[in-house]
């Protein structure tokens, strides 16, 4: 049994593009397969306790799948052995329609082409629910909705998936089309192109339940508890002052990863931004950094690039020395290695006291945060934040940090980038106030039903 539907259409693809001459290679099975074996989901028990108590099978009444079943659990045997030519065409019709309605949707959008870290991460996403789907004995439901409902309780964690599950299963409709396709211009309508077909209708059935995918309706059916995920806002709250050099003082020990945390710290860097690598070079008593953006949708959301100084004075000794020794450089630091360096950092500076309180997790997203948070509390205007942090327009900034804080002491100045030496590929849109209106009117409407 498989549920790997990529392992299913490799072979077939294969079949029909030999019977074409088409001089593409499917890879084999074994080694596709392999590939989706990961050892974190292989120490999950999946078995009938996942199963909601009042729609579980009992394993006599269930049929035994056939071995070259999909994650339906319907194989290619227990179709019909010839579809009817216009049933054929019609299932042809359908899929170029779903392809057709998913390009205008992006295009509607202006989705910009997925970075190959996005492509990656969805193909390890892809391979986990894979493994998981592989364990299930006795699935209550479609087992796409049955690994699913393991990850409802987390919003965003069951988007990403949904994500990663509806880019495969497009991908495999296009491929499987394409090769359909080739044998249609041959006039070879006989077994490879039924095939094909079939393929086509088990694509479309997993693209249709991945659509129908409801997180509130999982949750209900498995009686899981949604996981309220906390915030970084609602982290920041409860961080103490001074942190933030904490981290460096700890993170300085790292020679990989120790100028990456002083972008991280002062210029409010996406991980996707230090893959790309940024730019740092000396100047006359500042610092220059330049940052390919990340999340950029032309003409709609994000900075290709920005630029800015920071205050040489600031900077730790050690960052501005070896910038004045080796001349420009790139910092860069790929994006897992950079994740598992601040979860390690984390615990030493946010010991785990087992209260029950949620343990603090050091992100780029979370300097992030905090260096708008320090932009407001400064004055800085909303414009120069965006700017700064890669935003096009203003009103994105609302989305960042914590409100500005009245009264008080007058604490020290935080932020070391030199106002006035912003710049960006594109000029901010200034703050939009009916928009800003709205969502506050929206937030409260919402406050109030809760």
């Amino acid at each position: 049994m498989t549920s790997n539907k990529a392992a299913l259409l490799a072979p077939l693809v294969g079949a029909a593009l030999a019977a074409t001459g088409h001089p593409m290679q499917a890879e084999p099975a074994s080694e596709r397969a392999s590939k989706t074996q990961d050892n974190a989901v292989e120490k999950a028990i999946v078995t009938e306790a996942s199963t909601p108590a009042n729609m579980r099978v009992e394993p006599e009444s269930t049929p035994p799948k056939s071995a070259d079943a999909g994650p339906g659990g319907q194989g290619l045997s227990k179709l019909p052995q010839l579809l009817g030519r216009d049933e054929a065409f019609a299932i042809v019709k359908k899929a170029r329609l779903l392809i057709s309605s998913e390009k205008e949707a992006r295009k509607a959008r202006k989705d910009t082409k997925a970075s190959d870290s996005t492509l990656e991460d969805y193909a390890k996403k892809c391979a986990r629910l894979d493994a998981e789907m592989a364990l299930l004995q006795y699935p209550w439901g479609h087992p796409i909705e049955v690994v699913m409902s393991r990850h409802a309780p987390k919003k965003q964690t069951f988007s990403a998936m949904r994500s990663a599950l509806k880019r495969r299963v497009l991908a495999q409709i296009a491929q499987a089309l394409k090769a359909q396709d080739e044998l249609q211009r041959n006039g070879n309508l006989s077994q490879p192109w039924q095939q094909m077909v079939r393929e086509l209708q088990h694509c479309l059935h997993d693209a249709a339940v991945i659509d129908g995918l409801d997180r509130i309706q999982l949750l209900e059916m498995t009686g899981k508890q949604a996981v309220r995920s906390v915030s970084k806002r609602q982290q920041l709250r409860g961080l103490r002052d001074g942190w933030q050099d904490e981290f460096l003082a700890l993170n300085e020990r790292s020679l990989t990863y120790r100028a990456a945390g002083v972008l991280l710290r002062h210029c409010g860097l996406r991980p996707a931004e230090l893959e790309k690598g940024v730019a740092v070079t000396a100047d006359a008593g500042v610092v220059n950094v330049r940052i390919l953006g990340a999340k950029v949708r032309d003409g709609v959301a994000g900075q290709l690039w920005r630029q800015f100084a920071l205050a040489r004075e600031s900077l730790p000794a050690w960052f501005v020395q070896t910038l004045d020794a080796g001349g420009p450089m790139s910092v860069v630091a790929e994006a897992d290695g950079l994740r598992a360096h601040l979860a390690r950092l984390s615990v030493k500076l946010f010991p785990r006291k087992g209260t029950g309180k949620k343990d603090v997790i050091l992100s780029a997203y979370l300097f992030r945060h905090a260096l708008v948070t320090e932009m407001r509390e400064e004055g800085w205007d909303t414009s120069d934040i965006a700017g700064v942090i890669g935003e096009s327009t203003a009103d994105t900034v609302a989305w960042y940090g914590m409100r500005r804080r009245s009264g008080g002491s007058v604490k020290p100045k935080k932020v070391v980038i030199v106002l006035g030496s912003i710049q960006t590929a594109v000029p901010v849109r200034p703050l939009d106030l009916s928009s800003l209106a709205q969502q506050i009117r929206a937030s409260r409407s919402k406050g109030a039903r809760k």
